[in-house]
């Protein structure tokens, strides 16, 4: 009796090993789906915080720009009014 239930266990063992080794592959592809996960998710907020950072910054250079037409074009029209005298 003994015996026979040793030659079951050992012709269910590598059934077992295979499940677990699959198992183990499932974890690993699970891990790896995780890490790509993650890796878009980085890009996502490195492309968001350059968003908030670069885009203000231009509003900010347009604003300057905004600022300095109407000086400009005082520093015009005191020259030529200089200029006309």
């Amino acid at each position: 009796m003994l015996r026979s239930e040793g030659i079951l266990l050992m012709q269910i063992e590598p059934k077992y090993i295979h499940l677990g080794s699959m198992y183990i592959d499932f974890v690993f592809m699970y891990v790896d789906i995780v890490s790509m996960y993650m890796d878009f998710v980085t890009m996502y907020v490195e492309f968001v915080f350059m968003y908030t950072t670069v885009v203000p910054m231009s509003a900010y250079i347009v604003s300057m720009y905004v600022d300095f037409v109407p000086m400009y074009g005082e520093l015009v029209f005191m020259y030529t009014a200089v200029a006309s005298m």
